[in-house]
């Protein structure tokens, strides 16, 4: 648990994240064939709440016990789950493993709680030989590919590491023309918001080793084959 140097202390004399984890320790210890983990991690910095992330996991396969994780933190619940059930005002609303409740989100809910995602509303064109134009509410439309849904009113999710982003030179007739309005650097990534002329933001996530766009350039952005998410207009809770 990272506490050494502090077996000479009482838990009341140990800080908050401290007490946390002697508490986490306790129930372990004991090797419990269930185990009910309510958010135990939340009072922890992010390096320590990381770190630990990947001890509970490593318990957990040497324990052998079914585990229960509670957690608001989705990136938690994607690192340390099996399975992942995302429950919407004290209904499940899906259940499945993390790449299927990320990649195939049931609702607009579950797409919009678990990471960031772009939605997007619009008419979905006729089926042309497996393209589709997603003909939006600002009067452009967006070729999408690889994707089953009838055609008429849709919500569409697209995560921002399937949003491609181009330079105006390089522009075609796949994508919508934005303007760049936010480039962030995140040592791995880099995190682009780019705003079409009828103000709809697009947040594209793209390697730092790609080609970067400064904030006011214009570019294209289009949305990668097979990976964009249908729900039915009329149909989406919320």
């Amino acid at each position: 648990m990272e506490l050494e140097g502090f077996g000479d202390r009482f838990p009341t004399q140990l800080s908050g994240g401290q007490q946390q984890r002697v508490a986490l320790a306790r129930a372990i210890v004991f090797n419990p064939s269930v185990l009910l983990m309510d958010e135990p991690l939340a009072a922890l910095d992010r390096r320590l709440r990381q770190a630990l992330q990947y001890q509970i996991k490593r318990l957990h396969q040497r324990i052998s016990a079914t585990i229960l994780y509670v957690t608001h933190d989705q990136e938690e619940a994607l690192v340390m789950s099996d399975r992942i059930s995302v429950m919407d005002q004290g209904r499940i609303v899906q259940v499945g493993t993390p790449s299927e409740v990320y990649q195939q989100p049931a609702t607009k809910f579950v797409a919009a709680f678990l990471g960031e995602t772009n939605l997007l509303e619009g008419a979905l064109g006729a089926d042309l030989d497996g393209t589709r134009m997603l003909s939006l509410d600002e009067g452009s439309s967006i070729r999408l590919e690889g994707v089953t849904a009838d055609p008429g009113d849709v919500v569409v999710s697209v995560r921002p590491e399937d949003v491609m982003v181009r330079g105006a030179v390089d522009c075609g007739a796949a994508g919508l023309t934005a303007e760049v309005t936010s480039a962030v650097y995140l040592g791995d990534s880099w995190r682009f918001e780019c705003r079409t002329s009828a103000g709809t933001i697009l947040v594209c996530r793209q390697q730092a080793h790609e080609k970067t766009y400064p904030e006011g350039t214009r570019v294209e952005v289009a949305v990668r084959p097979g990976k964009a998410v249908i729900f039915p207009a009329q149909k989406v809770p919320g």
